[in-house]
C-alpha cells in the first residue's frame, strides 16, 4: 500500500463542510452557541476567581 500524503485542511473548512456556510442558518445558530458557550466559560472562572 502506498502511503499518500495527508491533506491538511483549515477549521474554517471544516465546519463549512459539516454545519454549513456563513449565513446560513444552521450555522448562525451554531456561532450564536458557541459565543454563548464562551461567555458562560468566562462568567465561570471570574467566579472561581472570587471563590478562591
Amino acid at each position: 500500500m502506498k502511503d499518500k500524503p495527508l491533506k491538511t485542511i483549515s477549521l474554517e473548512e471544516v465546519i463549512d463542510k459539516h454545519i454549513g456556510k456563513l449565513g446560513t442558518p444552521k450555522r448562525e445558530a451554531f456561532e450564536n452557541e458557541l459565543r454563548l458557550d464562551l461567555l458562560d466559560r468566562k462568567k465561570t472562572r471570574r467566579k472561581q476567581v472570587v471563590l478562591y
